[in-house]
């Protein structure tokens, strides 16, 4: 069944598990690099593509315009996006 939803989407299997990896392995980059994006890109919006930093904005609004612009040919799916804060930031919910 859920093959069949993929289909109709115009998707395989196949091609929703490697922008899985891929979108995994920019976000486990994100991840790695966290304390030397902190020092270059500090309370930034940053996108990571194939282990890259490509776009980074003050707002996530901007950051998406210029990521639409800038790779106009690219499928932005796999790009891992995070709010790259000076500090640890601790989330009591």
């Amino acid at each position: 069944m859920a093959t069949a939803n993929l289909s109709a989407l115009g998707l395989s299997l196949s091609q929703v598990e490697a922008e899985l990896r891929a979108k995994r392995a920019n976000h486990d980059w994100l991840v790695d690099h966290k304390q030397a994006l902190r020092e270059d890109y500090p309370d930034r919006y940053v996108a990571v593509l194939n282990g890259k930093v490509v776009a980074d904005e003050r707002d996530i609004d901007s950051l998406f315009r210029k990521l639409r612009a800038k790779l106009k040919d690219k499928d932005l799916r796999t790009i891992a996006v995070d709010l790259v804060t000076a500090d640890d930031v601790i989330w009591i919910l």
